[in-house]
């Protein structure tokens, strides 16, 4: 799955990553005449490294949402310091990495609630939460409605989406 397709399907669109240019004559790379500061082929690089390592840690927390991946397990795989790792995330993708992961589960249980065949408590544990209380909590402070009220009003109203 690549950036494009991500912004698709993941709860939260990925955004370029830009860095101000540094002060200093030798830092600013002006284009003739024109005195828009073009950034360094570098800042590219680093930007395109940043939205593959982004892209592979959205990838691992799709794949495992009951058990989502750890900070420190999305850095190691990107490569990153844990610090870093947040500061590109967020940068990225414009939320920090839990509220991400609680977006990706919320997100993941109103499909699951379209299923008049699973509880409540059966999708609370599907989409990673521990208690069915937190997760209903969690979902109408998301959401605005339980995931009762969201069950019901998705059957009398399928195409509707909050």
């Amino acid at each position: 799955m690549d950036i494009r397709e991500h912004e698709e399907s993941h709860p939260v669109s990925v955004k370029p990553l830009t860095c101000p240019p540094r002060g200093g004559p030798f830092q600013r790379v002006f284009m003739k005449n024109s005195s828009k500061p073009t950034q360094f082929k570098s800042q590219k690089v680093t930007t395109l490294k940043h939205r593959i390592a982004v892209q592979k840690a959205l990838d691992m927390i799709q794949a495992r949402i009951q058990n989502p991946p750890s900070l420190a397990e999305l850095a190691s795989l990107t490569g990153l310091s844990r610090t870093y790792f947040s500061r590109v995330f967020k940068g990225t993708t414009g939320m920090r990495l839990q509220e991400y992961l609680i977006q990706a589960r919320i997100n993941k249980a109103k499909d699951l609630l379209n299923d008049i065949n699973l509880e409540i408590k059966q999708i609370a544990y599907e989409v990673g939460f521990n208690d069915p209380n937190h997760f209903s909590r969690t979902f109408k402070r998301k959401t605005g409605v339980s995931p009762t009220d969201w069950r019901l009003k998705e059957i009398k109203n399928p195409t509707s989406r909050l």
